[in-house]
């Protein structure tokens, strides 16, 4: 199943499925990033895509943070 995520503030994710927007998502905040993550069968995080309703892009530094909020160690 696809999943989104928005970054507020460069540093804060919010992870969400795909059936809301990240539109929707980001209303109301200062969102510096988005698209779309998924864990594959090793266990890696993975960033790609683009949010098309607010216009933003994955940032590099994006997987780290969607590691660390999920409490994931190296």
């Amino acid at each position: 199943m696809e999943k989104k995520y928005i970054m507020i503030d460069c540093c804060i994710p919010i992870l969400f499925p795909a059936a809301l927007t990240h539109a929707q998502v980001a209303e109301g905040v200062n969102a510096t990033s988005a698209g779309f993550y998924e864990i594959d069968s090793g266990g890696n995080i993975c960033v790609y895509g683009k949010s098309i309703s607010p216009k933003l892009c994955p940032d590099d530094m994006d997987i780290w943070i969607i590691d660390k909020f999920l409490k994931r160690s190296d």
